[in-house]
Parts: C-alpha cells; sequence; structure tokens
C-alpha cells in the first residue's frame, strides 16, 4: 500500500474508531441487555430490562480495557498487521495470511477480555435475579454464543 494511501487509511480508522467509540458502544451494550433480558426469562432469571442494562455495562469494562490494549499494541506495533494479532487470544498465534477469516473469527471468541466479560454476566444475572450461579452462568455463556454468531456472519459476509 501507498504511503498516502496508508496515511488515508489511518485517518479514516481514528475518525471511525470515534465515533464508534460514542455511539457503537452504547448500541451493543443496548443491544447485549435485551439478550441477557431475553436468555434471563427463558432460562428462568427474572431480569428487569434495567437490571439487564447495569449487568452488561459492567460487564463491558474488560471489553473496553481490552480495546484500549489493543489499540495501545497497534500504536506501538506494525500497523500492517489484523486486528487478530493483537488480540490476547488464540488468533496472536495464528498467521493471518494463511488462516481463514472464518476461523480467525471463531478463536477470536476466547479473547481473555471476552472472556472475562462473559464470566462477569453469568456473576451478574445471578445475583441480581437471585438464581444459582449455574443458571446466571448458562445466561452468560448463551449470550457469548449469540455474540460469537454475529461474529462469525460478520467474518462471513466479508
Amino acid at each position: 500500500m501507498p504511503p498516502e494511501a496508508m496515511s488515508a487509511a489511518r485517518r479514516f480508522g481514528s475518525m471511525f474508531a470515534g465515533v464508534m467509540a460514542v455511539v457503537g458502544v452504547p448500541l451493543a451494550v443496548l443491544f447485549g441487555a435485551f439478550v441477557v433480558w431475553l436468555f434471563g426469562k427463558l432460562l428462568d432469571a427474572p431480569l428487569g430490562f434495567a437490571q439487564a442494562m447495569t449487568v452488561m455495562t459492567f460487564a463491558n469494562i474488560p471489553r473496553v480495557l481490552g480495546w484500549v490494549v489493543i489499540g495501545v499494541q497497534g500504536l506501538l506495533g506494525d500497523a500492517t498487521k489484523p486486528i487478530f494479532s493483537y488480540m490476547l487470544a488464540p488468533t496472536r498465534f495464528l498467521d493471518p495470511d494463511t488462516t481463514s477469516t472464518l476461523t480467525m473469527a471463531i478463536w477470536s471468541r476466547f479473547d481473555l477480555f471476552t472472556l472475562w466479560a462473559t464470566v462477569l454476566i453469568g456473576i451478574g444475572v445471578a445475583v441480581i435475579a437471585r438464581v444459582p450461579r449455574a443458571r446466571g452462568f448458562a445466561v452468560a455463556a448463551l449470550v457469548w454464543v449469540v455474540a460469537g454468531a454475529f461474529s462469525l456472519l460478520q467474518a462471513l459476509s466479508g
């Protein structure tokens, strides 16, 4: 990629990241809260929607921390590497040139910060809904699977 194209791509990337931080994170929390609320109802872990929003808001703090860690690594490292190379996941050890995007998307679900957020969802559901931890973790596992399905769909479409 020519240097001027790389510079334009970085400017666009930083602008897009700023927009996503303001719009994308709240939408992700809103959608995640809906999924937590829905699976809570299905698995007899009664949560109000506001409670599900609270759980998702606190559970996503590690994910935001993960984005900061990835961003710092991207700034200090090779800018031509894909984001998968900077995640604290098995994708860090895979060759992005020979590994399919679908495989990378699957393994990226095992990112340390994503798993941390999933555990916090399970604990939050169990505590707020006053249900056994196993039921809270079942809700969290279903949320993790649904989020993974969206990652896979995005990988398939791209």
